[in-house]
């Protein structure tokens, strides 16, 4: 056996270890950093609820069921199956899939963009 081989090949998994720990932690700040991010949205989005008006029925139908697409949303609503696709009763249809769409994370809990992450609680 050759030991300065084996002294080369110990210091380069040496090397690449200490580089992976060093992703790790930039990768679990960043996951901190988002979590919060989401945490704030979430709080927003949830005083920006509509409580009234047609808005506000979307908000509730899609909260009880969050699976429905918009034309069964519109159907439950009485109202033509495009009525979800135009102004304010789009953008509350889209507001509450993004709060109450995601099984990976608690009742409620998803970023407004769409994507879904891992939900902390308070530290």
């Amino acid at each position: 056996i050759n030991f300065t081989n084996l002294h080369f090949i110990a210091e380069g998994c040496e090397r690449w270890l200490t580089e992976a720990v060093a992703r790790i932690e930039t990768a679990k700040q960043l996951l901190a950093m988002s979590q919060r991010d989401t945490k704030v949205a979430i709080k927003s989005a949830k005083l920006k609820t509509p409580k009234k008006g047609r808005e506000g029925q979307v908000m509730s139908i899609l909260k009880d069921e969050p699976g429905l697409n918009q034309a069964e949303v519109a159907n439950r609503m009485g109202l033509d199956r495009s009525a979800l696709s135009r102004g304010r009763l789009k953008t509350a249809f889209q507001k509450a899939k993004a709060l109450y769409s995601s099984p990976d994370l608690p009742a409620g809990h998803k970023k407004l963009d769409g994507s879904v992450e891992a939900y902390a609680e308070d530290e």
